[in-house]
């Protein structure tokens, strides 16, 4: 059951590192741990959001770094092309009831309640809707796709969030 898990999270991985290469600049991922979740039609918990959001480039640039989960959401407000104007997709996956299951979604409205992260959310392709809610007692992730479209329409504050955590990242100042 784990080598299947490490597997798709394996061709995930894979398939979010198939970008443009006409892009001109870095597209950021994220990946978000919790120590447990429910999903239900509309709303998203990840309880005991880990305090750090990793996040990781697309090739040719290959950084990676986490930043504060409460940082991370700054990205819904910030810039013409926010993810509030532009909801990201991502994948939901944990095991429930012994079964690996994955959710593909579309995010919306993140707020923190203590040590949970809540997201409003829209299924996607692949997602089933039922009456009772999914719970997942282990490790929950999700990987989120893309920041690029932010980065590119308002890069210096891009810059400003992810500088501080990852003085590395390509046009970072050097005395970051």
């Amino acid at each position: 059951m784990k080598a299947r898990f490490y597997l798709l999270s394996a061709i995930m991985l894979l398939a979010a590192s198939c970008g443009d290469s006409s892009n001109n600049g870095p597209e950021y991922l994220f990946v978000q741990t919790s120590s447990g979740a429910s999903l239900t039609e509309s709303t998203l918990t990840l309880t005991g959001i880990s305090p750090n959001t990793g996040w990781f480039t697309d090739r040719p640039y290959r950084e990676a770094g986490q930043i504060p989960t409460e940082e991370f959401l700054w990205l819904w407000t910030e810039g013409e092309d926010s993810f509030a104007d532009n909801p990201p997709n991502a994948d939901f996956t944990c095991t429930a009831d012994g079964e690996v299951i994955n959710h593909f979604l579309e995010l919306r409205s993140p707020r923190l309640d203590g040590k949970d992260l809540v997201y409003e959310v829209r299924s996607l392709v692949g997602a089933t809707s039922t009456a009772e809610p999914a719970v997942c007692t282990d490790a929950a992730h999700l990987f989120i796709d893309d920041l690029g479209n932010v980065c590119e329409q308002k890069p210096a504050s891009c810059l400003e969030t992810i500088c501080p955590f990852y003085p590395k990242t390509p046009g970072c100042p050097d005395d970051w």
